[in-house]
């Protein structure tokens, strides 16, 4: 086998990268600089080329190869059974752009990339790459294209030269039965791990009484985010609010500042709008919220997001356990219409712009109805948030009252 070098330097990324995919579409695999050394790669879920890098390095099927990424998305596909905890542990490393590897409850490793080739790379695969170091079993592990060259000449179709790779072997960190364990120290330092918690999410409708909900699990001992909130300080940066107004036009500013009132009565109205807007804010509220529960675990375990979009963000993610507080829609719009001081009309364009009560009852594990009276109420709050400590007192959590 002839093995092909290409410069990025000389051909362009672009040309590079499509070199590698006519690789992968063959079966092969291609050495590529990532953001430690070099390493062998190809698409994670094609079984041929993951084969070829075994062969090529001469390791053995069953030691596990090492996962590239650039979103949670994509991490979630490969473990799709991702706890709380472990969502929680990533985005506490990842989001600071650290260069970290984490290996899952489910044995899965994975680092997240923020540049570089391999970053365009899997950004035009739209999937996660597979990338073990590009030597041989044995071998030095490569920070050049010519070291590659001299170890993997003639035994792999491509190199792709980016030039040197400055960095060394990333920290890796393994996450087991709710614990932290450094397995390798890098240039990463790893922080004293955070204490366990218990996140509880709780969700639910316009008009259904996540407010009161909310008190009462409060009164439990639960620290409670209320990620309506964090949106409203999201929005008053100066960042998302210059995307919100070029989205929704100058109609939704009063004296320079975000009128929630307009942003509301914009989105509630067309949901295409408000899929992009959404997408403006869900990414900062979502790091927002992560470091918040980063603070609070040191300090109290048990901690509640109050989050009417809990499942569109992907906080459920963050969760031990989700809640959901429902009630039918003609309840629902009495109750708007009161608090709200609007009318039957807008408080039913509201309620239609959300999830119906269906939505939240099929995704969580409880569910607390709010048709009756306040005293029935706030009986089936309190029978659910008993059935809730008993769960945490399985776990040894916190402590609760």
């Amino acid at each position: 086998m002839q093995t092909e070098i290409v410069n990025i330097a000389d051909s362009g990324i672009d040309t590079a990268i499509n070199a590698a995919l006519a690789v992968f579409a063959n079966g092969g695999v291609v050495a590529a600089p990532t953001d430690t050394v070099y390493g062998l790669i190809c698409p994670a879920d094609n079984a041929v080329c993951v084969r070829e890098i075994y062969n090529v390095k001469g390791r053995d099927g069953d030691k596990p190869l090492i996962h590239l990424a650039i979103s949670m998305e994509q991490v979630s596909a490969l473990v799709p059974q991702m706890s709380g905890f472990e969502l929680a542990t990533a985005e506490r490393y990842w989001r600071r752009g650290l260069p970290l590897t984490i290996v899952f409850e489910n044995g899965v490793s994975v680092r997240m990339v923020y540049g570089g080739f391999a970053y365009k790379l899997i950004q035009r695969l739209n999937k996660a790459a597979v990338a073990p170091s590009a030597n041989t079993q044995g071998a030095d592990t490569p920070h050049t294209a010519a070291a590659v060259l001299h170890d993997l000449g003639g035994k792999i179709p491509l190199i792709i030269d980016g030039g040197v790779c400055t960095a060394q072997a990333s920290t890796i960190i393994k996450i087991e039965h709710g614990k932290v364990m450094v397995l390798r120290q890098g240039d990463t330092i790893i922080e004293p791990e955070a204490e366990p918690a218990f996140i509880l999410g709780l969700t639910g409708g316009s008009g259904a009484g996540k407010t009161r909900a909310c008190g009462v699990f409060a009164e439990y001992g639960f620290a409670v985010i209320n990620c309506d909130a964090v949106v409203h300080e999201v929005l008053d940066t100066s960042e998302c609010a210059a995307e919100v107004a070029e989205l929704l036009g100058g109609g939704v500013t009063i004296d320079g500042r975000l009128d929630r009132a307009a942003i509301a009565s914009v989105i509630f109205a067309d949901e295409a709008v408000k899929t992009q807007y959404l997408a403006i804010i869900f990414p900062r509220v979502t790091a927002a919220i992560t470091g918040r529960i980063d603070v609070l675990r040191k300090h109290n375990p048990l901690i509640l997001l109050d989050a009417p979009t809990l499942y569109e963000s992907g906080l459920d993610r963050v969760c031990d356990s989700v809640i959901a507080v429902v009630c039918d829609a003609d309840v629902a719009v009495k109750r708007i219409t009161a608090r709200d001081g609007i009318t039957q009309s807008a408080a039913r364009t509201r309620l239609a712009s959300g999830k119906p009560a269906a939505y939240y009852a099929d995704r969580c594990e409880h569910v607390i109805r709010n048709n009756g009276t306040a005293a029935e109420f706030e009986r089936a709050i309190h029978d659910c948030a008993t059935t809730v400590a008993n769960t945490i007192k399985e776990k040894a959590i916190g402590k609760l009252p």
